[in-house]
């Protein structure tokens, strides 16, 4: 197995904020749409696309944040991360994962030979979805 190596973005809390509504906005700009403001749900579903097709319906509606984070954290103090290396980018250096098909199967067979209550297939399916879509070539390690 190899190591991989994630990078994710360096914002600075006072000057990097970029909030979803102008991330929604600028995307449907970027393809081509104008946006077109309206003020709910229904109205956002009822949008006539055939009459202005070069227009996006986008309804914003107020939302209970209480105890939401106000930035995305991309790491932790115990992971292996850099933040020196670049000016836009830090890296998160993950451990080497060892996968063993073998022991994902012998837990699948355990499933399917012994009655067990559905929670206990939920965590089955926790502990081994990684090792099931590296297996299956969906992720790359």
């Amino acid at each position: 197995m190899k190591q991989e190596i994630f990078f994710f973005p360096k914002l600075d809390f006072d000057k990097g904020q970029i909030y979803f509504k102008e991330i929604a906005l600028d995307f449907l700009k970027e393809n081509g749409f104008e946006p077109e403001m309206v003020k709910s749900e229904k109205e956002a579903k009822d949008f006539d696309f055939d009459g202005s097709p070069s227009k996006y319906p986008i309804y914003f509606f107020n939302t209970d944040t209480s105890g939401e984070i106000t930035y995305e954290e991309f790491y932790t103090e115990e992971e292996d991360y850099n933040i020196d290396n670049y000016d836009s980018l830090g890296f998160i250096n993950t451990p080497e994962i060892k996968i063993s098909f073998e022991d994902v199967e012998a837990d699948f067979e355990n499933v399917f030979n012994n009655p067990i209550l559905k929670n206990q297939i939920y965590q089955l399916l926790l502990k081994n979805m990684f090792q099931i879509l590296c297996t299956l070539k969906l992720v790359n390690i």
